[in-house]
Order: structure tokens, then C-alpha cells, then sequence
């Protein structure tokens, strides 16, 4: 562990960001401006902002940096899925994980193992940061960052991180940002996605098939099959199968089924 970070922050990117923040900027100038400012001092590589949805979800409003999704896999993230990101929306308190304990700590980022195993073969020097921020005691969004090399975490980390979150909190729940207002909804009217491979699934699982039968009927392993069922089960916010193929269903996902 080195000890970057004990040094004082920089307030003159406090400053900018505070005075930035006070024109309601779009999330994506937001989360630039968290790099450059507050969070200078971690060399971030990438910063994430997310808000509470209406459906049990988080979800993520602006980005900037190293970490490229472009199949937009983690833009919307069921809470009851386990990642350093929901654990601090449940315990409303900072999560910091070293990227090459990742898989370690969080076995279930296997389920995007591909995705997740480039970032951390590329940045295993560095750590994870999830921060909620709070509003009327209740959290309402956070904020994400990759730092370039590990940092040893104390108390003046958090007080800044706290102050940072009560600056966004106030933008993200100030009645004239649409920016946030409008993800919502964007959110809850676009239609949510699927492969073809997951749509193939869902409707022999409709047809009552077992895993084994649908991994023999695509020519897939039973491994990734199950690993379908898991990103399926998180995009559409259920638990079991049968849910997923009833909400796919009720989505009209599954409205021109394919003859298999």
C-alpha cells in the first residue's frame, strides 16, 4: 500500500465542482468534473454515477473514463444482485474492493466474467469505490470510481467522500434537474433488451424444458446456460424462471417466438 491520498485536497477543485454543479449540469459533465476536481488526487481512471429507480433498481446516468460497456450491461442493476455497488446502496455506507480480489469477493461477477476479467487484468493495481450519498436520510444515488493504484484508505477519505455526496444529493434531488428526472423515465419506457441466445432460452424453458434439455437443444454447455438464466433473471428484476418468462412475456420480448 503506498499513502497517496493523505495529502490535502485540492479545493480549488472543490470549488470548481461545487460551482459547476450549481448550473445542474448533465451527468456526464458531472462525472468529468468529479474526475478532474474532488477526486484529482486518485488519478481516477473512470467515475459512474447512479440514481435510485422505480423498480427495486439502480441506475447508472453518467460516466466518463477507462471502463467501456458498450452493451450497456451494467446501465441498469437489480438490487437484489450482489455487487459492490448494491451492497452500498443496501448498507448506505462507502464499499472499496482491490480490483484483483474481485472475483474473490464477489463470485458473482462470474455470471460476466469476460467483461469483468479484462478490467481487472488491465488495472489489478487498483481499487474499486462505491460512495452513497443520502437525502433525507434515505440514499438516493452514489457515485463509482476506478483509482490507478491502491491507496491506503483512512477517516479524511470518507469525510470528503461525504462531502461530495451531500453536493450531489442536493443536484440529484433539486426539482429542476431533468437530467436525473428524465433517466427515470427513460428507464421505465424502453423496452428492456435481450439476445437472441436468452430469447431462445426463455422460450424452451416456456415449453418446459430443463437446463439440460435447452444446453443439448442450442449446443451450448449447461454452464452457460446457467449463466444466461442469471443475466435474464437480472435485466428483467426477477428471481425464479417462471417470472422471467412471465415478465418477458407482459414485455412482448417473447411476441414473435422463433420455431426451434
Amino acid at each position: 500500500m503506498n499513502n497517496k491520498g493523505l495529502e490535502e485536497p485540492n479545493m480549488t477543485g472543490y470549488t470548481m465542482f461545487l460551482r459547476h454543479l450549481g448550473y445542474l449540469p448533465e451527468p456526464d459533465s458531472v462525472a468529468l468534473s468529479l474526475a478532474q476536481g474532488p477526486l484529482a488526487t486518485f488519478s481516477p481512471l473512470s467515475v459512474d454515477l447512479w440514481i435510485t429507480g422505480e423498480n427495486f433498481d439502480i441506475l447508472r446516468i453518467g460516466s466518463c473514463g477507462v471502463i467501456d460497456d458498450p452493451a450497456q450491461i451494467y446501465d441498469r442493476i437489480s438490487l437484489s444482485f450482489r455487487t459492490p455497488i448494491t451492497v452500498a446502496f443496501a448498507t448506505g455506507t462507502p464499499v472499496i474492493v482491490p480490483v484483483n480480489s474481485l472475483f474473490e469477493t464477489y463470485p458473482e461477477f462470474e455470471v460476466d466474467r469476460e467483461f469483468w476479467l479484462e478490467i481487472v487484468e488491465q488495472h489489478r493495481d487498483g481499487d474499486l469505490v462505491q460512495v452513497p450519498f443520502h437525502f433525507s436520510g434515505v440514499v438516493i444515488g452514489a457515485f463509482t470510481f476506478l483509482s490507478s493504484s491502491p491507496t491506503q484508505w483512512g477517516p479524511h477519505h470518507f469525510i470528503n467522500f461525504d462531502a461530495i455526496g451531500a453536493a450531489l444529493a442536493l443536484w440529484a434531488s433539486h426539482p429542476r434537474n431533468g437530467a436525473v428526472n428524465g433517466a427515470r423515465k427513460r428507464s421505465n419506457n424502453v423496452g428492456i433488451g435481450l439476445t437472441q441466445r436468452q430469447i431462445d432460452i426463455l422460450l424452451l424453458i416456456r415449453d418446459g424444458k430443463s437446463n439440460g434439455a435447452i444446453s443439448a437443444r442450442l449446443g451450448f454447455s449447461t454452464s452457460t446456460i446457467k449463466q444466461e438464466l442469471q443475466r435474464i433473471m437480472r435485466r428483467l428484476n426477477v428471481h425464479d424462471r417462471s417470472q422471467a418468462v412471465a415478465v418477458a412475456t407482459d414485455l412482448q420480448l417473447l411476441a414473435s417466438p422463433q420455431d426451434l
